[in-house]
């Protein structure tokens, strides 16, 4: 029986013999377990990336004005700013058991990044075909017990 069809089943079970006869009725209640993995929304996502395309923005310009920021901070020279990453795609998975999906890439590949609450892939650098053409990125969704996979061209 699976829960996610039959979540309860009603029984009426009738005994007799010769002469008599009783009706009682039975309720089974079916527990749910985490018998399904997650699946994505898409087995293959399709993605393209313009070469060049600079993700976190820095220019010229803003590297004038950090230079300038780090002499005039008067804080020893340290300036503080964070790296800024392109979002790339967003992967997304259902789990029929109703239990939370998180997402992981396959292995650590140093151009890509993915929230795993949300699914979103984001890269921190700039592509050159020249240098690599194609990414072939293996995603995972995983519900805690099970696993499935896509792949991010």
């Amino acid at each position: 029986i699976d829960y996610e069809i039959t979540p309860a089943l009603n029984i009426t079970v009738i005994a007799s013999d010769s002469f008599f006869s009783d009706t009682a009725f039975v309720e089974v209640t079916v527990l749910n377990i985490n018998d399904n993995p997650p699946v994505f929304s898409q087995s293959v996502y399709f993605i393209a990336v313009t070469e060049s395309f600079t993700p976190n923005m820095i220019n010229e310009e803003l590297i004038g004005e950090m230079d300038q920021a780090l002499i005039t901070s008067g804080s020893g020279g340290f300036l503080e700013f964070s790296l800024v990453s392109t979002i790339l795609t967003t992967v997304s998975a259902n789990d029929a058991d109703g239990d939370n999906v998180t997402y992981f890439l396959s292995y650590d590949p140093p151009y890509f990044a993915i929230n795993e609450d949300t699914g979103v892939i984001t890269s921190h650098v700039v592509f050159d075909r020249e240098i690599v053409a194609n990414f072939s990125i293996p995603v995972q969704a995983r519900d805690g017990v099970q696993a499935s996979q896509a792949v991010v061209l």
